[in-house]
Order: structure tokens, then sequence, then C-alpha cells
């Protein structure tokens, strides 16, 4: 799963509809999705996701959140990694994280 809008699950009262998007994605044996919301728990757009593997060698992939608040990266670099997510209107948030197989991660800004 790359992305669903709004994020599962997704409860209805009976006789009621909802438009969601759900994107999936290939396979992969390491793959993060990060979704990025404020305090209130509203995905956040237009955060930058940075995923920065620790090495050798150091590598940075970078993600910009759309008007879900989800970035998916796949495949990634099994192994120590640090996580940044920056937007101009909250603080910065940095993680450090162990990539290993399918992983989800959410982060929660604190607006400035």
């Amino acid at each position: 799963l790359a992305v669903a809008d709004p994020l599962l699950p997704i409860e209805l009262l009976p006789g009621t509809t909802y438009q969601s998007t759900i994107m999936f994605a290939p396979h992969r044996d390491h793959s993060l999705r990060v979704i990025v919301r404020d305090a209130g728990g509203i995905p956040v757009p237009d955060a930058t996701v940075q995923l920065t593997y620790v090495g050798p060698p150091q590598r940075t992939e970078v993600g910009s959140t759309p008007t879900h608040g989800q970035v998916f990266f796949s495949p990634i670099r099994s192994g120590a990694a640090t996580l940044t997510v920056t937007h101009a209107n909250f603080d910065t948030v940095i993680r450090e994280l162990a990539t290993n197989g399918t992983m989800e991660v959410e982060v929660r800004l604190q607006r400035l």
C-alpha cells in the first residue's frame, strides 16, 4: 500500500458513500510510507520528507507530501537511516530509523 486517502480504516454509516483514493506499488523487500499530520491529526501538504541512509555510502532520498500528507519510498536500503520532515509553518522533526521490511511511520508536526 503506497497511499490511502483518507487513512485506513474508513468507518461509514449504512447508506452513506465516501470517495477515497488507494494506490498500490509493486512489492519490494524494503519500503517506507511516511504519514505527515499536524497535532490535530490533519494531513499536512507541502512537507519535505528526507530519508538519509547512514552509509556507507551516505545517500538521501527526498519526497514532498501532496494533499493527503503521505510519501512512499520504495525500494529503500535496509539499515540505519535518519528521517527529517520540514515545513515552513511547523517545527522540524528528526527521527532515527532502523529500516527493514515494509514500514509505516507517522510524524506529527507542531505549528510554529
